[in-house]
């Protein structure tokens, strides 16, 4: 989907020693409703929590100010009706499952608050000319999550230039796994990990097996709680706990708790291994060297311009269009958002060399901060998440070179074609795939 937007701001610096030359952020978005629809077997999809989802929904004022963002004042105008405004905003793939997985008016503000504060530290610094690429899944909750970084951003100015914005049909995405369809690799090689896991979480985490054994109990599971169930299970409770929503009778916080970090311990050991993150992940961090490359004029990636399909969406019209997926991206490119999830967020994390396990809050970004030397000229990154600075591995400090961040990222990334041919490629078994 393409959002017609250009950015029109000015000024800035960062450190003395550095010049700053391009920022790029990838954010989590916002609070959402639950996804799934029932907690377990003994708690189906409940009704009266399903009318409570839509009462917490963004206001029409503020998807009337998302809108703004990105339609001249003339085609804000055309928008005479609910449904109108509905169609612009609630097209992502997830529409259909409405109000289940969608942003919340918590969730805009958080982000809005992560658009003042990159306004605060970068807004000067840009020029007039300088643009800013945007990318988003194309989910409502992600599509309206970048919106109102964008509202926090300009502060809610409806009279800022033209932007654009770019989602993806499915068969094309890669911010976030399994998205345009099943990988056999990544199915196996998971499974090989999680049963690893499983088999030492006795050790690691000893309330494990008491853990399951209640859950069990209290929501009607007969087989084993797998990984997927333990995932769908702390995404609801988080809803039920950040909107006060009653948790399952013998269910406390501290169970909450409980489930969070043994969700969390479980995420950081499958992420810390190269194979799944590549096969997971390793085509959006591809594309992120190459469009932060692109840039800064780095010589990298140069002859890895793939063609995709991104849709352009209007208030009444849908239509696909093909481009070379690098032809936005150039030296006034300033920054370069992505609207991610937290199936995003945890392996460039773990990649990154972040450290704590602790899991992506609602509105959590990484910034990643590329600055010219004034000694010698060349090219350094810092990398930050929420504001923190953190060394990268490999670098001996928080200021590192841009050629070892991008070596880094590429030693998991893959490119298109090599992830078609790991992907068809269902000889490999688990156990030589762990070797």
């Amino acid at each position: 989907m393409v959002f017609s937007l250009l950015l029109l701001l000015c000024g800035g610096s960062v450190d003395n020693d550095y010049e700053l030359v391009t920022v790029v952020v990838i954010t989590r978005h916002g609070d959402r409703t639950q996804i799934t629809r029932s907690l377990g077997p003994s708690y189906g999809e409940n009704e009266e929590i399903s009318n409570y989802w839509k009462t917490v929904l963004p206001s029409n004022s503020t998807l009337i100010k998302m809108a703004s963002m990105v339609l001249s004042e003339t085609k804000l105008n055309d928008i005479t009706n609910n449904q109108m405004l509905g169609h612009l905003l609630y097209q992502g793939w997830d529409h259909i499952h409405w109000p289940y997985g969608q942003l919340t008016q918590l969730g805009s503000l958080q982000l809005q608050r992560v658009g003042k504060e990159l306004s605060k530290k970068y807004k000067t610094w840009l020029l007039q000319s300088d643009t800013i690429y945007c990318r988003t899944s194309n989910f409502c909750r992600t599509i309206q999550s970048l919106l109102s970084l964008l509202m926090g951003f300009y502060d809610g100015d409806n009279n800022n230039p033209i932007k654009t914005i770019y989602a993806r049909r499915r068969v094309d995405e890669t911010i976030f796994p399994y998205a345009d369809g099943p990988c056999y690799r990544m199915g196996e090689r998971r499974a090989y990990l999680i049963a690893s896991g499983y088999n030492n979480a006795s050790s690691t985490y000893e309330f494990a097996k008491d853990l399951e054994s209640k859950f069990k109990r209290v929501l009607g599971f007969r087989d084993k709680i797998t990984w997927w169930n333990w995932l769908n299970i702390m995404e609801v409770l988080i809803c039920y706990e950040v909107h006060k929503i009653q948790l399952p009778e013998g269910i406390t916080k501290d169970d909450v708790l409980s489930v969070k970090r043994y969700v969390e311990w479980m995420w950081s050991n499958l992420y810390r291994d190269r194979d799944l993150v590549r096969l997971a992940l390793g085509r959006f961090i591809y594309e992120l060297v190459d469009d932060m490359s692109l840039s800064i004029n780095f010589p990298i990636h140069q002859h890895r311009n793939q063609t995709v399909h991104e849709s352009k969406q209007g208030v009444n019209t849908t239509r696909l269009t093909s481009y070379s997926r690098n032809i936005n991206i150039n030296r006034s490119t300033k920054m370069l958002i992505y609207s991610a999830h937290d199936a995003t967020l945890v392996p460039i994390l773990k990649v990154l060399g972040y450290p704590s396990d602790e899991w992506p809050e609602y509105g959590a970004y990484i910034t990643i901060e590329i600055s010219k030397s004034k000694r010698n000229e060349k090219h350094y990154a810092k990398v930050l998440y929420n504001q923190e600075e953190f060394v990268v591995p490999g670098c001996a400090s928080v200021w590192c070179p841009v050629e070892t961040v991008f070596q880094l990222l590429e030693y998991y990334s893959i490119s298109p074609g090599e992830y078609k041919i790991e992907c068809r490629n269902n000889e490999n078994n688990v156990t030589s795939a762990a070797s």
